[in-house]
């Protein structure tokens, strides 16, 4: 533990003398990061499937804010969407409008959670989320959290029914949205993980000025219990 706290001394020590430097690396990692995952996982739209464009958003992404970078990932994520079934991309685009209007109520830097979220739940470490949260965050990082859950499932639900989707063009225009947000939007695995996230992120808060530890632990137990839950 004593060692964790001296490594964390020295990053902040680093990163106060290296700041501009690092500033803009860190975006750029994160948002090449995202703008990948997005590709590997709904690449669905070969243009932005190309390395130099990924590269060039990526390194503009290294001057915006992280609540701009958000906008710029949805967005990024919206033109997949698109290119499979353009009832969800509407559907999509409408839920990121409310949550770019509930973003003035996060903390600043609560943006990031937006995208970290659908990212580390491709990259198989949701439990990570709450710990994040909650060690750097306050209890309002519940909202984006949760937000970025749900965006996280209807990249899933495009990702498992892209041939469906595509092919459903003959389908009438109201019954295609009405089992959208059934499927989407009603799914209990998604309000498990909602739940989870917000009891986690809460227990974090309440100990992390206690031991690390066990901040990690209780994270991990809320992210398993979440995963059985969604397989049972």
């Amino acid at each position: 533990m004593k060692g964790l706290l001296v490594f964390k001394e020295q990053l902040k020590e680093f990163y106060g003398r290296h700041g501009a430097i690092v500033r803009p690396l860190i975006k750029f990692v994160l948002a090449f990061a995202v703008f990948t995952i997005l590709n590997q996982n709904i690449g669905f739209m070969a243009q932005l499937k190309n390395p130099l464009v990924v590269a060039g958003l990526s390194a503009v992404c290294c001057v915006l804010p992280y609540g701009v970078i958000s906008l710029v990932a949805a967005a990024f994520a919206l033109a997949h969407i698109n290119a499979v079934s353009m009832e969800i991309a509407v559907l999509t685009a409408a839920f990121l409008v409310v949550v770019v209007l509930l973003y003035y109520g996060f903390q600043p830097g609560d943006s990031i959670l937006l995208i970290l979220t659908p990212a580390l739940f491709f990259l198989n470490i949701p439990y990570v989320i709450p710990l994040l949260a909650g060690l750097s965050c306050g209890l309002i990082s519940v909202i984006p959290v949760s937000c970025g859950v749900v965006i996280y499932y209807i990249l899933l639900y495009v990702k498992e029914n892209a041939g469906v989707l595509t092919g459903a063009a003959s389908v009438d225009i109201t019954e295609k949205y009405s089992q959208i947000i059934k499927n989407v939007f009603s799914n209990q695995a998604m309000m498990v993980m909602i739940l989870a996230f917000a009891v986690g992120i809460l227990a974090v808060l309440v100990i992390r000025n206690t031991s690390m530890d066990y901040a990690w632990t209780i994270a991990i137990i809320v992210g398993t219990v979440a995963q059985l839950a969604v397989i049972f």
